[in-house]
């Protein structure tokens, strides 16, 4: 009897040992926030401050309305890797890991240069081009139409 007793006593206190050791179920499945950099090479443009974040976001929302700029270029997206090949990154796309983004750019066409020439403006313009004429709202900096009527 005494036997039986001192076996069960010591595979008590063994289990409690385990269990006490081990923590419990829920400690194992809290994942440990991990914090990432999203880093941003303009390639030329207006410089945006790098992004940290601790949970995964958005492109979007790591951006909050950030932009770059480049005189004489229009932004043409953001690519993964430094040859801008591949696909560009989408906006909608949910990062959660540190990478740095590669600023893509082009050149103005017709219309954009057309577009820029009179964005200081204040008021409607219009402004000639092979394809008609072009008006402007130059408050939104928006193209409304094309048109071959010149009234």
């Amino acid at each position: 009897m005494k036997k039986r007793f001192l076996v069960a006593a010591v595979t008590f206190a063994f289990a409690l040992l385990c269990f006490g050791a081990c923590g419990s179920a829920d400690e194992e499945q809290k994942p440990t926030p991990v914090s990432f950099t999203v880093t941003f090479e303009t390639n030329g443009g207006t410089p945006i401050e790098a992004v940290t974040s601790d949970r995964a976001r958005t492109l979007e929302k790591l951006l909050d309305g950030k932009k770059t700029v480049r005189e004489d270029k229009v932004f043409d997206g953001w690519y993964f890797v430094p040859s801008l090949t591949g696909e560009k990154v989408p906006y909608d796309m949910m990062i959660e890991t540190s990478m740095t983004l590669y600023a893509s750019w082009r050149d103005f066409t017709d219309v954009e240069t057309l577009a820029n020439a009179v964005a200081n403006m204040r008021t409607y313009a219009v402004a000639a081009h092979d394809s008609g004429m072009v008006r402007f709202n130059t408050a939104s900096y928006s193209v409304n139409s094309w048109s071959t009527d010149l009234r």
